[in-house]
């Protein structure tokens, strides 16, 4: 069953409506007859199947995915090329099979420590990895082992630094050698549960894991120490594996740190030799720089460092076309005056070559840049920064698919905190370039009451379509979920954003006065938080570093989100009485698979808070707003509703276990595009809270609605406007009881029921224990 695959079509035996269906038909296509092909199809006669497709690669299947306003992705199949019969598609409707497996892996190891540095140790693993327990086939490669031995023998040169070592206090300023020989053993079948050699161990070797041999590993090497300013590594190592592949490999680092200057040297020499091929892989990197005691942290270097890696045809000594080259060239300079301000820059060119008429020829330069660094002037402001751009230029495009481009990534931050936290702000700015890919969103069922979501079936034909879900308002009716898919279309785009918190506060330094401005002004406080993230296509004439820049054309913008919300308060923390202005705004704007799509609120409100008495607390909320929602692929989706709402609340406090409210709303909505829908909304609901000592919670809430709609029903601004609710009388009614059964059960009944227009009564209930350890 390894790397088999079996068939991803499933015959139906009713038609269903919460899957993507097709159904089957013979096709003709320049005189060549295909028969069975898959077509999308929501006939319930004849739509008998549903498919899974599977990726196979380009050029490798039948199939190929479309945009649609279906639920999920739909697959078309596309007539081979009429000329060379190349396939045309990188799907086709298959599943792969898996079979069960079994993993066993038992290890055991010791260690025999020789004192000062010194130690042999060994370790051997036995793995049974069994790929199809259902079958006694091929069962002599399911068992393998494995054995790794090490030696290390550590020399010091005189008696003194033998004894500071034995006594833990090392103050060796003399040599130190430590020399060590490894071996490592690995059977043809052995197979270890996790990964256990270095991440890069395949490139550093240039091996091809897909052919299992039995492996053996040696190495030996030493180190040469001078404490404080010299370290001298060298290794050699071969590998090999039986018959197929033979390595040998130098390795080599090296560090210098005398007056000021560091030097430090590392790299590889690595040939190897196969069936059909035999290579070079050299790479050297070096890092050497000077730091000045007389400037107080001010430091420069250079650097280097290459990667050539020469693959050639064993029988022609012919290059081969994976091999690579690359050249990186740099300086840089680094500067710390104290711990206020530090900076550092640093400029690299990379050269890369190409294989090219049985040698290297160069292809592309690049040219980066990146500067960072800190300024703290004072305890109050505090100022980062990192920016990073890249220039790529393509010398001969015959060599490469890349193309030239220009990218970058930088970043300010800023913090202020200023008279004693009266005043604090963080502020950000952002700016970048790269890819981004297309999202598709796609729903899927749940039960009831655990999703987001729900499905209204407007246009009737009981195929759930995407312009026809909508945010649960009712969580019984939540049944489901959205997931969003990343495609394979990348677009490339600039970012660009800004964000800033600030809260002021006078308070926190006029608190104590009592009768003149400024305990007037210590009354209020101001709260404000601000963020915009714009992504725009490149080469688009959009400004990239401008984030205020939002009357993008739509065929520019990639992503827009912007938020923001401010709120002035006046005797936030006075026990009697309060007042809060504020406006909240949020927007986005982003691009589906399905075309654009954007949604934004704003919404202006006033409200206060009167504490009368210890009884009875008068509170209201006043706002206005505007709700917006546009999409270039479902235009019955779109609307610009502009509404107005009033919500007095009184509260009576009859002691700390028992509470009565009432509150009326009051809203008029109406839609200012299209069919100009309107609505008006009274609401009057009483809710009472009974608590007894933290042991029992009573809740229940009775809610009268009249709603007074003008307009289609059954539309994305309908729904919208109701929030679930019908023209006419409408009621909902609760109860929530909590009992603490223990110090660790809590029991939980709950019940909910409505009446909405002519809609029969909906009863929903539900209990639940929690349990706390």
């Amino acid at each position: 069953l390894i790397n088999l695959s079996a068939s991803g079509i499933d015959t139906l035996e009713e038609f269903t409506n919460d899957r993507i269906t097709y159904k089957q038909i013979d096709t003709l296509v320049n005189g060549v007859l295909y028969p069975d092909v898959l077509v999308y199809s929501v006939n319930p006669d004849s739509a008998k199947y549903t498919a899974k497709f599977s990726a196979v690669g380009a050029n490798q299947g039948n199939y190929t995915p479309v945009s649609s306003a279906a639920n999920g992705r739909v697959y078309v199949w596309v007539a081979p090329d009429a000329v060379t019969g190349e396939l045309q598609g990188d799907f086709e409707p298959i599943v792969k099979l898996i079979a069960p497996e079994k993993r066993l892996l038992m290890t055991a190891g010791g260690r025999y420590d020789l004192g000062l540095d010194s130690y042999v140790d060994i370790e051997g693993a036995y793995s049974n990895n069994d790929k199809n327990r259902f079958s006694r086939i091929d069962e002599n490669d399911d068992k393998g082992g494995a054995l790794k031995v090490g030696i290390q023998k550590a020399f010091y040169f005189n008696k003194k630094s033998i004894e500071e070592k034995e006594n833990k206090n090392p103050k060796n300023k003399d040599w130190t050698i430590i020399s060590r020989a490894d071996y490592e053993f690995k059977q043809i079948n052995f197979q270890a549960l996790n990964p256990y050699r270095v991440a890069e161990f395949t490139r550093d070797w240039n091996i091809d894991n897909t052919q299992k041999r039995n492996e053996h590993i040696a190495k030996i090497g030493f180190d040469i120490k001078r404490k404080d300013w010299w370290n001298l590594n060298y290794n050699f190592g071969t590998f090999l594996q039986d018959s197929i592949y033979t390595g040998y490999k130098h390795s080599f680092k090296n560090q210098i740190i005398r007056k000021g200057f560091r030097l430090y040297i590392d790299g590889s020499l690595l040939n190897t030799e196969t069936l059909n091929e035999k290579t070079q892989f050299f790479r050297p990197n070096f890092d050497f720089s000077k730091s000045f005691e007389s400037l107080k942290g001010f430091k420069i270097g250079i650097l280097g460092q290459r990667e050539k890696n020469t693959r050639k045809e064993k029988l022609n000594d012919e290059l081969k076309s994976n091999s690579f080259h690359f050249d990186i060239a740099g300086a840089y300079v680094e500067m710390k005056k104290s711990d206020k301000i530090q900076y550092s820059a640093i400029y690299k060119r990379r050269w890369d070559y190409a294989p090219k008429s049985n040698d290297f020829e160069n292809s592309t330069i690049a040219d980066e840049l990146n500067i960072n660094g800190a300024w703290n002037p004072s305890k109050v402001s505090r100022l980062k920064w990192n920016m990073t751009y890249r220039n790529l230029r393509i010398l001969d495009e015959a060599l490469t698919e890349e193309d030239p481009l220009e990218s970058y990534l930088g970043r300010i931050e800023h913090n202020l905190n200023l008279l004693k936290g009266s005043i604090r702000s963080t502020t950000l700015y952002e700016i970048g370039s790269g890819q981004e890919p297309e999202l598709e969103f796609t729903y899927q069922k749940v039960n009831d009451g655990e999703g987001i979501y729900t499905w209204l079936d407007r246009n009737l034909d009981s195929i759930p379509q995407l312009d026809e879900f909508e945010e649960a308002v009712f969580q019984d009716q939540a049944n489901y979920i959205r997931i969003a898919t990343f495609t394979n279309n990348y677009i490339r785009s600039n970012l660009v954003q800004f964000s800033n918190n600030i809260n002021i506060r006078p308070r926190a330094v006029w608190f104590k006065e009592e009768k003149n401005i400024k305990a007037l002004l210590s009354k209020f406080s101001l709260q404000s938080t601000f963020k915009i993230n714009r992504k725009v296509r490149q080469d688009d004439g959009v400004s990239q570093w401008n984030p205020f820049e939002l009357n993008i054309p739509d065929t520019s913008l990639v992503s827009l989100n912007s938020i923001y919300r401010t709120t002035l308060f006046y005797n936030p923390q006075n026990q009697i009485f309060d007042i809060r202005l504020g406006l909240n705004y949020a927007s986005n704007r982003n691009v589906l698979t399905t075309g654009y799509e954007s949604r934004s609120n704003r919404e202006h409100f006033l409200g206060f808070r009167w504490n009368i008495n210890k009884q009875w607390t008068l509170s209201s909320l006043l706002s206005e707003g505007k709700n917006e929602v546009d999409s270039e692929f479902f235009n019955n989706k779109d609307f610009k509703i502009k509404y107005y709402k009033a919500e007095p609340k009184i509260n009576f406090q009859y002691n700390q276990n028992f509470r009565i409210s009432s509150t009326y709303k009051f809203k008029t909505s109406e839609n200012k595009i299209g069919l100009n829908e309107k609505m008006k909304f009274h609401e009057l609901n009483t809710e009472l809270t009974f608590n007894n000592a933290n042991k029992t919670f009573i809740r229940t809430k009775l809610s009268f609605i009249n709603v007074d709609y003008i307009g289609e029903t059954n539309t994305p601004v309908s729904y919208n406007l109701l929030q679930g609710l019908q023209d006419g009388l409408n009621y909902r009614w609760n109860l929530n009881f909590d009992r603490k059964l223990s110090r660790n059960l809590i029991l939980s009944l709950n019940y909910e029921g409505r009446k909405s227009g002519e809609a029969k009564v909906v009863h929903v209930g539900g209990a639940s224990i929690k349990a706390t350890f």
